[in-house]
């Protein structure tokens, strides 16, 4: 009865970009009775036709380019008619109660417009998916506690996030501005601003196989790290001015010379690689390049 019930409140959104190697398995850890709405970004893999035989009931919207996360989600999103969305990496698997636990916290906390659950690695290990404030996140100076009960928290992971609609639709979905990356830090700052609460609860669970539902390679570095320097000084300007933007632009550009210079002499071209792309970005965002191309 508790499915049943379950299948009428939420809908599952999930983006894919050649995400052939990892959907099947995300689908199939999906209740049969819930809804599913699949973005595909414009995959050169099988990942639409593996969605269709995988979950035939599933909504499929295929993108003639690659939109990136943010929009990729806000497709869909806008087509989601339930009481609440869980936007879903297609790397992550759910245990059979995930949804049914996260709805049971919702229903505690109706102030909270995202509900997220707690993460693991294949092996068991748990994974850090909240911070309690969004612009130390890359430090990892703080301790980190899993929780034993629902946790109030300033950032939560987007690989899995259980979003409260009526709220989304007064605030907004994903900023369009923003390709890839740091988009789920935009939308939790967003969610604070507007006065409601992020909680993750750690009845419900899921495995999240981290950063494997696209193919490495040196294409993908270039690309991974130009956005997530774009993004982050985007971030910076959106939510603290141009002054701070300015300070952390300064900080990149002799961070990141120090390290090409560095791995030039280890010969390690992906760091290399890593460290180009990211001054690129760094002078892209100066000019005004805006890392969207409509």
């Amino acid at each position: 009865m508790q499915k049943n019930k379950d299948s009428k409140r939420v809908t599952v959104v999930i983006v894919a970009h050649n995400s052939a190697k990892v959907i099947e398995k995300c689908l199939k850890s999906i209740p049969d009775q819930i809804k599913v709405i699949v973005v595909d970004n414009a995959s050169r893999d099988k990942s639409a036709e593996i969605v269709k035989a995988a979950r035939p009931d599933a909504v499929v919207i295929k993108s003639a380019k690659n939109l990136g996360f943010g929009r990729g989600n806000n497709l869909a999103l806008e087509k989601v008619q339930t009481e609440f969305a869980f936007a879903l990496n297609p790397d992550t698997v759910m245990r059979s109660d995930t949804i049914e636990n996260l709805l049971i916290t919702a229903d505690k906390y109706p102030d909270a417009a995202i509900v997220a659950p707690i993460m693991f690695f294949e092996d068991g290990t748990i994974q850090k998916t909240y911070k309690n404030s969004v612009f130390s996140r890359e430090s990892g100076k703080s301790k980190y506690i899993i929780p034993e009960g629902a946790l109030c928290a300033e950032f939560l992971s987007g690989a899995a996030m259980l979003m409260r609609m009526n709220l989304f639709r007064k605030i907004g979905f994903f900023d369009p501005k923003i390709f890839l990356f740091y988009e789920d830090d935009d939308i939790c700052l967003k969610v604070s601003e507007a006065g409601y609460s992020l909680v993750q609860t750690p009845e419900a669970s899921l495995v999240h196989l981290m950063g494997k539902s696209s193919p490495p390679s040196a294409k993908y570095i270039y690309i991974k790290n130009w956005h997530i320097m774009w993004s982050r000084l985007y971030l910076e300007k959106k939510y603290k001015g141009s002054r701070a933007v300015q300070i952390l632009i300064m900080k990149e550009i002799l961070l990141q010379l120090g390290k090409s210079v560095g791995h030039l002499f280890t010969f390690n071209n992906n760091k290399i690689i890593k460290s180009c792309a990211r001054l690129v970005a760094i002078v892209a965002f100066i000019l005004g390049v805006d890392a969207v191309k409509d």
